[in-house]
């Protein structure tokens, strides 16, 4: 029987006893214990297998548990480290719901708290230890907030319980430890609780002789003077390292085996939507998408973050000049050298290079190739078709445009129906926000730049492209036979029909269609103000 795909399900247990479909990634656990780091940070987009890893650590570890049969035939029984198996009390907090305004995530981290002290709670201790566990979870059951600085001890409390339980030092694990910071940013809020984490992760994790050894993921790297600050023991493994990159996503030996035992193809149509991240060296396929389209069997964006889309817009929008500069060049080009930082937060200092890795901790952005240790600036690109989607719903937004409008815009266009995308174009212009005072031509250059981010499939999408004897505004030269290029050229005055057909016959005069093929439209677009006219023409190009 073809096993079932655990679509939802991110308990590695659950995964294992329903007898699921299973990426082995258990060889995570060898290497994590080679390694020897005491505190390790992993830092990896939404939905690529955090949770599912972070619940494998807790089976293999827990000494409440027997795992033995979870583990049956996974690689990490062939190695010496099998013998850790269920040898370790361990703490294991997940944070991904607590979130929403300070109240309501303030009070779900005092309930994940409250939970993690379950395994102690029947234990006999000492009058000291007793009197600490029943301070603490008085605090944490009545959401006392006003005496937060005992729950900021809480996992240190727990460590030294669990200590005298079983006589063993705790492993730590803490599952989307970001998500209460990033959703603080969000709200407004962030520093209110900015420094409980500090104290709370600080308290656990910085000289805490109870402590055997923790792991850390997220989405985002939290600035180690701040949230972390002063501990030395911490191994930061970032989108950039090659520590741990073959665990979090699919390798293409993983993506290609799922298919195949689907029936499915790993062809180009799939590698184009689901491919293309790279983490360290490696090359990864968005594990949820791939999981998706097995089961449904149909090439579509599965992966689409709206919450990550809203805090991207507001970062977006707040950049300077140059940044936006180098976004439009990313959308047209597919490619960017940018000053890239990871080793702090977004949150904790808004500036270019964080907005860059923003872009890139939350899975928009990946890197064209490993830099060296030298660069300054590495080269960026959006990994795949289903990420350029969520690009597109940032653009829509960024610009104000009306739902359905580029649809409309773009559809007109491939139906080659020159006065249905003059009319949807004008729309777009009179109600983009962004336009109510009039712009520049080069601003509708770089608007209509924007607005191709949906044609991203079927177009290979040129900006100021090197062709004839100039440069043409944009050239749109289609991906596959049977459908037309477009080559677009902008003016902006009064005139809009005489400058109309300038631009028209300057790509003739230009030849801005030389390196082209096949049915190639020729538009010509000018602007006065909000108002506009295009002339067109259609060519047949031989070679």
């Amino acid at each position: 029987m073809v096993k079932a795909l655990p679509i939802g399900v991110s308990d590695f247990a659950k995964v294992r006893e329903q007898d699921s479909y299973y990426v082995d990634k258990t060889m995570l656990i060898a290497e994590w214990l080679k390694a020897q780091t005491e505190v390790t940070l992993i830092t990896r987009p939404r939905r690529f297998g955090k949770t599912l890893n972070m619940t494998m650590l807790r089976e293999f570890f827990d000494i409440t548990k027997d795992s033995e049969a979870l583990f049956a035939g996974l690689a990490v029984q062939s190695t010496a480290y099998r013998q850790e198996m269920n040898q370790w009390p361990v703490i294991f907090l997940s944070f991904k719901d607590c979130k929403g305004t300070y109240e309501g995530a303030m009070t779900c981290v005092y309930k994940t708290l409250l939970q993690a002290f379950k395994p102690v709670l029947a234990s006999n201790f000492s009058t000291i230890e007793k009197k600490m566990l029943d301070k603490t979870l008085e605090v944490l059951t009545e959401l006392d907030f006003a005496q937060k600085s005992v729950v900021q001890d809480a996992l240190y409390t727990l460590s030294q319980l669990l200590y005298q339980q079983y006589g063993k030092k705790v492993i730590i694990l803490i599952d989307e430890y970001d998500t209460p910071l990033i959703s603080a940013y969000e709200q407004g809020y962030y520093d209110e609780v900015h420094f409980f984490f500090g104290s709370l992760y600080g308290s656990a994790l910085k000289d805490n002789p109870y402590l055997e050894r923790a792991m850390l993921t997220g989405i985002h790297r939290i600035a180690k003077e701040n949230i972390f600050s002063g501990l030395n023991n911490l191994e930061v493994c970032t989108v950039l390292e090659r520590e741990y990159s073959a665990y979090f996503g699919l390798t293409p030996e993983e993506a290609e085996a799922l298919l195949t035992y689907y029936d499915l193809p790993l062809d180009e149509a799939v590698k184009a939507m689901y491919d293309g991240y790279r983490f360290g060296e490696q090359e990864i396929y968005n594990p949820w998408s791939m999981i998706n389209y097995a089961k449904r069997r149909k090439l579509e964006a599965f992966w689409v973050n709206t919450a990550a889309n809203d805090m991207l817009l507001q970062a977006v929008l707040a950049a300077d000049k140059r940044t936006q500069d180098h976004l439009e060049q990313l959308l047209a080009a597919g490619q960017a050298m940018v000053t890239v930082d990871l080793q702090t937060s977004f949150f904790e200092m808004n500036k270019a290079a964080t907005l860059w890795g923003l872009f890139m901790s939350s899975g928009y952005l990946t890197i064209a190739k490993t830099p060296a240790a030298e660069d300054l600036q590495m080269a960026v690109r959006i990994p795949n078709q289903e990420v350029m989607t969520s690009f597109r719903k940032i653009i829509e937004r960024y610009a104000g445009f009306a739902d359905n409008s580029l649809d409309d815009l773009f559809g007109a266009l491939q139906r080659k129906d020159m006065a249905a995308f003059r009319s949807a174009y004008e729309q777009i212009i009179l109600t983009c926000t962004s336009f109510h005072d009039g712009a520049s031509e080069n601003a509708y250059h770089m608007l209509f730049l924007g607005m191709c981010v949906y044609l991203s499939g079927d177009y290979h999408i040129h900006s100021n492209l090197e062709s004839g004897h100039g440069r043409a505004d944009i050239v749109l030269a289609a991906k596959r036979p049977g459908k037309p290029n477009f080559v677009i050229e902008f003016k902006q005055g009064e005139a809009v029909d005489k400058l109309a057909q300038e631009a028209l016959a300057q790509i003739h005069a230009k030849q801005y269609y030389a390196e082209l093929t096949g049915e190639t439209i020729l538009i010509g677009i000018a602007h006065d103000l909000k108002h506009c006219q295009l002339a067109s023409e259609t060519i047949i190009l031989k070679r």
